[in-house]
């Protein structure tokens, strides 16, 4: 049996306050709340209450002797956990750790310890998997609608279109190819614009909704046949015997106006959107699409020598022949 006694003179016929403190291998006595013994033991006592041998003497520990603790108790308490002498020394101050508490931490820290290395082993060994994973060509693929689509398949969802990205599903707009001219049309139901038929004449291309004056007509290019109408001449306020036309011009004037305009300075009165060529037969009206291979209006008629435009308008006139045999009427673009 291992035992430590501490000697004091208690029988002074007062009131003491006796604290003793077993921390880890330390044990404190408190006389007062004043510290008067602090032991460190080489063992470890046990401090199992429920099953222990420990043993408290006040005064003689032998049973025997005459010379036993004379006294009462007034207030006993057994406390578990630290600083259980605060319980009736309140001003004392803490001390910060105790004895068990290091021993405590020391403990704690030790499985922290055998923790982390349990986790540095474990780390390894995944990297280890990761590195092998890594090495291989894993590929997820994707479920649509009932549908497999292996990892990087392409496909067209109406003007959508999806590809497969490690079992995810990613849609966008359908890429166009490029178009190469100034109108690009997008047909009803197609997904991407596409270029319509040139226009040739005269040994000259005209893109599909370019506009063009030939001759004394308006012409747009439409899918590849030209569309042309009559340019519109401003009404004249003059008799008609008082109304003169000249070579390169489409429009009359009226006699003794100084600097009239002519028809291609009356450019602004022209449709905004071309017409076709409404030509009437014995009161009945019909709609042609025509093809016509003109010169184009010269704006210098000296170039030509003069009557270039009506060598124009007669080329013109031979192209827009549909029924040489049947009575006709051109007009300017209006319909009956």
């Amino acid at each position: 049996m291992r035992y430590e006694s501490f000697p004091y003179r208690l029988a002074d016929d007062a009131e003491h306050k006796v604290a003793l403190t077993v921390s880890g291998t330390e044990v404190q006595l408190y006389i007062d709340c004043h510290p008067l013994y602090k032991r460190v033991m080489h063992f470890l006592p046990d401090r199992n209450f429920s099953a222990s041998n420990m043993q408290l003497f006040v005064g003689q520990r032998n049973s025997n002797s005459h010379y036993l603790f004379k006294g009462d108790l007034k207030d006993l308490r057994i406390i578990t956990g630290p600083y259980g002498y605060l319980s009736q020394c309140e001003l004392m101050d803490a001390q910060c750790p105790t004895c068990g508490q290091f021993l405590e931490y020391e403990k704690t820290l030790a499985k922290f310890q055998q923790s982390l290395l349990s986790l540095q082993v474990q780390l390894v060994a995944a990297e280890n998997r990761i590195t092998h994973l890594e090495k291989c060509d894993c590929k997820k693929s994707c479920l649509i609608d009932g549908t497999s689509k292996d990892d990087g398949d392409i496909w067209d969802i109406g003007c959508s279109q999806c590809k497969c990205e490690s079992g995810v599903v990613t849609c966008g707009p359908r890429p166009c190819p490029e178009v190469k001219c100034k109108h690009p049309v997008l047909e009803k139901g197609a997904c991407c614009p596409k270029c319509l038929k040139n226009c040739y004449i005269n040994k000259k291309d005209y893109e599909h909704g370019d506009k063009q004056i030939l001759g004394c007509r308006n012409c747009s290019c439409i899918d590849g046949n030209m569309l042309c109408d009559m340019l519109q001449c401003p009404e004249l306020k003059c008799p008609p015997e008082q109304q003169l036309s000249v070579t390169d011009e489409c429009c009359k004037f009226c006699q003794g106006i100084v600097g009239h305009q002519s028809s291609q300075q009356q450019q602004p009165q022209l449709p905004h959107q071309p017409h076709q060529l409404r030509h009437h037969y014995l009161g009945t009206t019909s709609t042609s699409v025509l093809r016509v291979v003109v010169d184009p209006l010269r704006e210098d008629p000296d170039d030509a020598g003069g009557g270039g435009d009506v060598e124009d308008e007669r080329l013109l006139q031979e192209q827009l022949q549909l029924q040489p045999d049947r009575e006709r009427e051109v007009e300017d673009g209006e319909d009956e």
